[in-house]
């Protein structure tokens, strides 16, 4: 009697190539545009890096060792390194070709979050200008509306803002077109309230806004101009707001005002569910993120017993 044959595992069957196709159409159709530049970037960046670190292109997948050469090249300041240092020459590099902006240690995140503390102290530098005004609502829409990124704040329109129940309630609903992590038709209306709606509805009407863009650049003669902020704009009204509030340069980026809305939540006491619908984060664990950062002493659950 012969002994059985041994079980050999069927081979994994290969996708054909319509196959392939199909899967990178449901993977672009799934992810949002502001995504799938992001990704687009940052390809191009690494790509670069490693053609000007090893004279190659990129494999697929990339071995541990280039990864590893990666993240040592970028986990330090090489404004402080040696001319001869290859991570530092390639740097060089990558800034004349306009990939990347300085020698300075990436810092991808805020150092500090806008707390609602930051937040006065930033309002307090706006004071009677249009300039002003634009600004004050800008801060406390971008903080109040749930932490939004550049890209959103500098994508909203006059018709994203209905103002139907803001004279009876003080509230106002603001419809954004797409996020990171939505698409366009996708993404729930968010509520302002308070302050924040009164700072936006003074910056309407004293900036004389009935279509077009909502926040819009303004002229050194005090006039509100036709076209769009840009995102690297309201980055530079953030950071002229923290000097002029008298922090330390660096101290935060526009990301502080999302960092900002959520560890000021978490100080509050406020459900991590309520926070994230209208910081609109997808992911619990990105979320918690931010709860983690509180003091446990600053808990308020830490507070029960009085």
């Amino acid at each position: 009697m012969k002994p059985p044959a041994p079980y050999l595992p069927a081979a994994a069957p290969a996708l054909s190539e319509t196959d392939q196709e199909a899967l990178t159409d449901l993977y672009v159709r799934g992810t949002p545009e502001n995504t799938l530049r992001a990704y687009e970037r940052d390809l191009i960046y690494v790509t670069a890096w490693k053609s000007a670190r090893f004279t190659t292109t990129l494999d697929w997948p990339e071995s541990e060792a280039t990864a590893l050469a990666f993240i040592l090249d970028h986990a330090r300041d090489l404004g402080d390194a040696p001319p001869e240092d290859p991570a530092r020459q390639v740097a060089e590099a990558l800034i004349t070709q306009g990939l990347r902006k300085s020698l300075a240690c990436p810092a991808p995140k805020s150092q500090h979050p806008i707390t609602r503390d930051v937040l006065e102290q930033l309002l307090a530098t706006c004071r009677g200008s249009r300039r002003d005004c634009r600004d004050r609502a800008l801060l406390m829409l971008g903080w109040a509306s749930g932490g939004r990124r550049r890209s959103e704040i500098a994508g909203l329109m006059q018709e994203d803002v209905s103002l139907k129940e803001f004279d009876k309630k003080g509230v106002l609903w603001i419809s954004l077109l797409e996020t990171k992590t939505t698409q366009k038709g996708e993404t729930p209306r968010l509520v302002l309230k308070g302050r924040a709606a009164q700072a936006l509805v003074h910056w309407i009407e004293m900036g004389e806004i009935s279509d077009g863009p909502l926040f819009r650049p303004i002229s050194k003669a005090d006039r509100v101009l036709k076209r769009c902020l840009s995102p690297d704009a309201i980055a530079q009204i953030v950071r002229h707001r923290l000097k002029l509030a008298g922090l330390p340069e660096g101290f935060a980026s526009p990301h502080g005002l999302r960092s900002g809305f959520l560890t000021q939540a978490a100080l509050d006491g406020a459900p991590i569910q309520a926070a994230m619908r209208l910081s609109l984060h997808r992911s619990m664990a990105q979320a918690q993120k931010y709860y983690d950062d509180v003091d446990i002493a600053e808990n308020p659950a830490a507070d029960l017993l009085g």
